[in-house]
């Protein structure tokens, strides 16, 4: 706007999964709730459909990582398809021996919404994403990946965050 950048967005497909992660999604201060970030992702979205398509199928999910506290995750998660799954996710460090960052995983299904995701295919989606996403060979010699496949051992069915429960058409929280 006005030569100034005011916003960005990228992200990855990830095609072994068929699945997009958005990797950054940014607006400047002074813009923010304009809906120039409503429209960067829809674009993004788009990028991703058409790269899910070159495959011969449709998008599956888009996934993105997100502070806890941001207030945008707490809006994000109010939408159908917009699942908050409870796991501790990290994102890798940019350096091998720095720390991981926690965050929160949500997954937005491009086709019907889903209450949890099965173990399987979350391990199958986390382990695309940290190999193909952050062109990691070998996620499990980072310490906070196999944290994350330890905390779904056990697991069958990962579902909501319970810090962003899903809410049935009433307004109340499934049982």
């Amino acid at each position: 706007q006005d030569g100034e950048v005011i916003g960005l967005a990228t992200g990855t497909f990830v095609g072994s999964v068929n699945v997009a992660m958005i990797g950054y999604l940014a607006m400047a201060p002074s813009i923010r709730g304009g809906g120039i970030g409503t429209r960067l992702r829809e674009r993004l979205r788009h990028a991703f459909e058409l790269d899910a398509r070159r495959l011969g199928r449709p998008l599956a999910a888009i996934l993105g990582e997100v502070s806890h506290d941001n207030p945008w995750l707490r809006s994000l998660s109010r939408r159908p398809k917009v699942l908050v799954l409870d796991l501790p996710y990290y994102q890798p460090s940019l350096r091998f021996l720095d720390a991981s960052s926690p965050f929160v995983l949500y997954f937005e299904s491009c086709g019907p919404a889903r209450q949890a995701l099965p173990m399987l295919e979350l391990r199958r989606i986390l382990f695309a994403i940290w190999r193909e996403g952050y062109r990691l060979a070998r996620p499990l010699e980072h310490r906070a990946f196999r944290r994350m496949m330890r905390t779904l051992d056990e697991r069958r069915l990962v579902g909501p965050h319970p810090d962003f429960p899903k809410r049935t058409p009433s307004g109340s929280a499934p049982k």
